[in-house]
């Protein structure tokens, strides 16, 4: 048993020196093996996307568009009749997805935004409603809109946050409420 604890030594060593990119890109290459519309995919994904923009590696960056396309393309439901809260959470995939695309959220939500911020032709704020048919059916406003209008610029907030230097300070949430000095 000592024996075979000392034979393993070497490897382990070799193991320990690697650098951590290199050890995130084996598991970046590996990872999700079972892809699926989960918080543990979306963990997986959305750090290979990191680690394709610090490296420059766009493999990966293709490796994580190919095993999402079912659903970005619609053919497959994230959802089935009863989701679960980590399927839920899975769905921060989408929301990275659509700010590396060449800013595609981020022209997205300005096409929908008038220079003096009114909206343009975005469906109205409502709560959920007694049917689903009354939430789907619900009138395209140019205009104000409280609810759309928040929303619209937690959104460009959370752009611009997405844009900046990858720099920022240790801890900033870019959804947090300044602090006041």
């Amino acid at each position: 048993m000592v024996q075979d604890a000392r034979a393993r030594i070497p490897a382990i060593l070799k193991r320990t020196a690697r650098e951590p990119l290199v050890i995130a890109r084996a598991l970046a290459k590996r990872y999700p093996e079972s892809p699926a519309v989960s918080y543990i995919s979306a963990v997986a994904w959305t750090n290979t996307l990191r680690l394709a923009s610090q490296s420059g590696d766009r493999s990966l960056r293709a490796k994580v568009v190919e095993q999402t396309m079912p659903w970005v393309s619609g053919e497959k439901k994230p959802f089935g009749n009863q989701p679960a809260l980590t399927a839920v959470a899975g769905t921060m995939i989408f929301a990275e997805l659509a700010m590396i695309e060449d800013n595609a959220g981020a022209r997205a939500l300005a096409a929908r935004i008038a220079d003096d911020g009114a909206l343009v032709d975005v469906r109205a704020g409502t709560g959920a409603g007694p049917t689903k048919r009354y939430y789907l059916d619900r009138p395209a406003i140019s205009g104000g809109d409280d609810r759309g209008g928040a929303m619209a610029l937690l959104a460009s907030m959370e752009v611009q946050a997405l844009m900046r230097p990858a720099t920022r300070r240790r801890g900033e949430n870019s959804s947090a409420a300044p602090t006041v000095r």
